[in-house]
């Protein structure tokens, strides 16, 4: 009964927009805090750390403005989705930068970065977090690639981990790869079911 409750109330979307809302400006907040003001210096590292704070705030602003969905996906596959906003918090700097990869690691995340914001910005109003179907869009990133912000976050990852070599990371991003797959097929399938049904 209470797990029922608990996912009716889960499934209002007000309640998804807040909890959304509030993961995001807490990670922008605890961002805020690493960033190091004091000695701060425009480069390709502090552009970075401004690229994924701008990401991060256009994201609750995209909470805000987002359509209902027509269809969802059901309640695990809204876990999985989390999930995989969450795993990449768990990646490590603890070790020193592995220089021979550092050319390739920026250009991987940078261009992740991009490619994840250009696909959000396409979005627009059928963003969300978790699976679902809300309008299909086809335009400006999805023109040419099917799951651009997908792309984008594995290439920031891939980049990090070859930024920060170490087990954890390496297994970190093979999760990753493996939730954004699960996750793009099952948007896929959620599309062709919706295209079918009209």
């Amino acid at each position: 009964m209470f797990l029922q409750i608990l996912i009716s109330t889960f499934n209002q979307d007000r309640i998804r927009s807040f909890l959304g809302i509030s993961f995001f400006l807490l990670l922008f907040i605890r961002y805020l805090f690493v960033l190091d003001f004091h000695n701060f210096a425009l480069n390709w590292a502090t552009t970075l750390d401004l690229l994924f704070s701008l990401q991060l705030i256009y994201i609750c602003f995209l909470f805000f403005i987002r359509a209902t969905p027509i269809k969802r996906a059901n309640i695990f596959n809204q876990g999985i989705a989390f999930c995989s906003c969450i795993i990449p918090l768990f990646y490590t700097t603890n070790l020193p930068q592995h220089f021979p990869s550092s050319s390739v690691s920026l250009f991987l995340v940078f261009a992740g970065y991009l490619l994840s914001f250009w696909g959000l910005i396409s979005l627009g109003r059928s963003f969300g977090v978790t699976p679902a179907y809300r309008k299909w869009i086809s335009s400006q990133a999805y023109r040419y690639l099917d799951h651009p912000i997908y792309l984008g976050h594995f290439m920031a990852e891939a980049g990090f981990t070859l930024w920060f070599p170490n087990t954890a990371n390496f297994w970190i991003l093979l999760t990753s790869l493996g939730l954004y797959t699960y996750r793009a097929v099952l948007e896929q399938q959620l599309i062709g079911a919706q295209n079918e049904s009209v």
